[in-house]
């Protein structure tokens, strides 16, 4: 399956899950959120999870290469080369 941009819009706890789970199976994803604290927080709950499992050998990826395929925004048109959104 080829390399998706994928946009998830919100990063609450359903949100930042999808994000994370996206971008750990290879897909750069763009995580759009109303303000930049919350997208900041989103990011932050999503690294924290990240270390979590990657303690526990539940993913391979490191946390700094799944995190790099997220991007933090605050604007919808983020979203306008999405291939899922």
């Amino acid at each position: 399956m080829p390399k998706q941009q994928i946009a998830v819009i919100g990063g609450g706890f359903m949100g930042l899950g999808i994000a994370q789970l996206a971008a750990t199976t290879g897909h750069d994803v763009v995580l759009i959120d109303r303000r930049k604290k919350d997208a900041a927080q989103a990011m932050h709950n999503i690294e924290w999870s990240l270390k979590k499992l990657y303690q526990k050998e539940l993913i391979t990826p490191s946390p700094k290469t799944v995190l790099a395929r997220i991007t933090p925004a605050t604007e919808l048109d983020a979203a306008r080369d999405a291939d899922l959104v």
